[in-house]
């Protein structure tokens, strides 16, 4: 039992502090990789862009594994359980990878294609996804056994790794790239070596906790159907989020060149607003998940309400960090004065957002950590394609608001689940 809530949320920062810095660096793979190329060309830019996109969708699916892993984890409450529920975990987590890694190696080509690329731009893209792309499962691997780590009281642990993955993979990618003159295929080796190194030192970190889980344990051992139960959803659900954002994009175009590219320069500044979210939402799945799995209510919504209220302060003052700097910011990308400006809307929008945002992350990850991820799956499917793509194409379209419809449309969206997940939360505990 927590005795205080000064202790409910220094658990909560325990966690929480190294997993935002952790995912930041996961995050700055991608942009070293892409940092680096521009030295080579802008198609090898635009190719590893393309490729890194597919990626993002493939590290969303693993992050809802690693926290359907935690969850089902936690709520084991023996120890010859958790190692079971361990090995559960990282063969689930094995399955999915290297089915995703071998699409990515049998299609790297036509998903390339199929997103724009063309000539000079579809090679370079298709090398990279058929490289990053179909090793994915060791980001797979570093997601849940980064997870696995903060169960076993090691949440520190992760973020070194995290820290020595990107030092590698600046060091590796630039040696591949500037000295053996590899190209974007270097680019790739770099990223694939650096993420084998960091596996090898969680696993073997792994096994020096109460949680060690012998590789043969791990292929032997048959998957609970509790397991997949928590999975699926919890995976359908950012997927479900990322291929409504997909559709939004599409609708965004018609608002014409300059309008997509200034939305598309807001939300890359503004994606620093939501890592206090997700780390803080790995932090409550953990936590929650060993309440829950000890029966005890009222310490789940002691953290829960403690983790809203950390997350939504710390989204405000990133968000109006950016809003502050938005400007100088988007001008390092454009001098476009309509790019700008839309880039001005997203940054605005990001920033009043704040609350929404931090309820429909923070609820997301309690239900999950008490074992229900198909509620926030049902709120994500009607909230995505009724309120943000609907309302949005009404808004954006038929009133004529144009961006500001389309991002008052995911406000709107972001509310409404929030609220509807606080109401359901509040009835269940």
């Amino acid at each position: 039992m927590v005795s205080s809530k000064q202790s409910i949320k220094q658990r909560l920062l325990q966690i929480a502090a190294p997993a935002i810095i952790e995912n930041f660096l996961q995050m700055l793979v991608g942009l070293v990789d892409a940092f680096l190329v521009a030295k080579i060309s802008l198609d090898a830019v635009s190719g590893v862009a393309l490729g890194t996109n597919v990626i993002a969708v493939f590290q969303a699916i693993f992050i809802a594994l690693g926290a359907a892993s935690a969850s089902f984890v936690a709520r084991s409450p023996q120890k010859t359980q958790r190692k079971r529920a361990v090995a559960q975990a990282l063969k689930l987590t094995l399955f999915v990878s290297f089915t995703l890694s071998l699409i990515a190696i049998c299609l790297a080509r036509p998903i390339i294609s199929l997103l724009g690329g063309r000539e000079n731009v579809l090679i370079l893209g298709t090398l990279y996804l058929f490289l990053v792309g179909g090793t994915i499962f060791l980001l797979a691997l570093m997601t849940t056994l980064g997870n696995l780590l903060r169960i076993a009281n090691k949440p520190r642990l992760p973020m070194y790794v995290g820290l020595l993955v990107n030092g590698l993979n600046v060091i590796l990618s630039s040696f591949f790239i500037f000295i053996c003159h590899f190209g974007v295929a270097g680019a790739a080796a770099g990223t694939i070596i650096a993420r084998i190194i960091g596996n090898a030192l969680l696993y073997y970190s792994l096994q020096k906790t109460q949680l060690n889980c012998p590789l043969r344990t791990v292929l032997k051992i048959k998957i609970d159907r509790q397991l997949i139960n928590l999975a699926i959803p919890a995976s359908a659900e950012r997927v479900m989020m990322r291929v409504g954002d997909l559709i939004v994009i599409v609708l965004i175009i018609h608002f014409g060149a300059d309008v997509f590219a200034g939305n598309a320069i807001g939300e890359t500044i503004t994606q620093f607003n939501y890592m206090p979210g997700f780390g803080i939402a790995t932090a409550t799945v953990v936590l929650t998940a060993r309440s829950y799995g000890r029966g005890d209510k009222k310490e789940v919504k002691a953290y829960t309400h403690s983790a809203l209220i950390i997350t939504t302060l710390l989204m405000y003052l990133t968000s109006g960090i950016i809003y502050l700097v938005h400007l100088p910011l988007s001008m390092l990308f454009t001098q476009n004065k309509t790019a700008l400006a839309a880039s001005a809307i997203v940054a605005l929008f990001s920033c009043i957002a704040s609350l929404p945002n931090a309820g429909t992350l923070i609820y997301t990850a309690a239900f999950q950590g008490i074992g229900n991820a198909k509620l926030p799956f049902y709120a994500t499917a009607f909230g995505m394609w009724v309120i943000r793509i609907l309302l949005g194409l009404a808004l954006g379209y038929g009133l004529g608001f144009g961006l500001v419809g389309v991002w008052l449309a995911t406000t709107l969206d972001n509310t409404f689940r929030m609220l509807f997940l606080r109401w359901r939360f509040n009835q269940v505990i």
